[in-house]
């Protein structure tokens, strides 16, 4: 049974490295969208950790985020503007979560999940909503 187990885990491995290769290495190639993809991933993990798991902002990551965008047209700003939005949702989380409003890993899966997908639509690396 471990020998299916891994020809499985062979063959989803296989499968993944396929379409990173045929969809996402050609988005990549446009310095622009390696930007934003880098920025994206800072972010979702900034996101995941302060938002998703509680834990205390990290300087270093928004330094390091900082440092990404530095010298791009516009990107200091909108990290600027992530960092407070952020910051502001962590805080209204806490007070909701203590104060017995909302149950604290349901509130926080949720508010991860609507910030990632907002983050992404933003960035362009996902389609935005259909108007209609």
């Amino acid at each position: 049974m471990p020998e299916d187990d891994d020809d499985d885990k062979k063959k989803l491995a296989d499968s993944l490295r396929k379409r990173l290769t045929e969809r996402l290495a050609p988005m990549l190639a446009d310095p622009r969208n390696r930007l934003r993809t880098v920025v994206a991933a800072k972010v979702l993990s900034i996101v995941s950790r302060e938002i998703g798991q509680g834990q205390p902002r990290s300087e270093a990551e928004w330094a390091s985020l900082k440092q990404t965008v530095a010298g791009q047209e516009g990107a200091a700003e909108l990290v600027a503007s992530l960092e407070t939005a952020l910051k502001a949702y962590a805080e209204e989380l806490r007070t909701r979560v203590a104060a017995g409003e909302m149950e604290e890993a349901g509130a926080r899966a949720a508010a991860v999940k609507v910030i990632q997908v907002g983050l992404l639509r933003k960035l362009g690396l996902i389609d935005p909503v259909p108007e209609g």
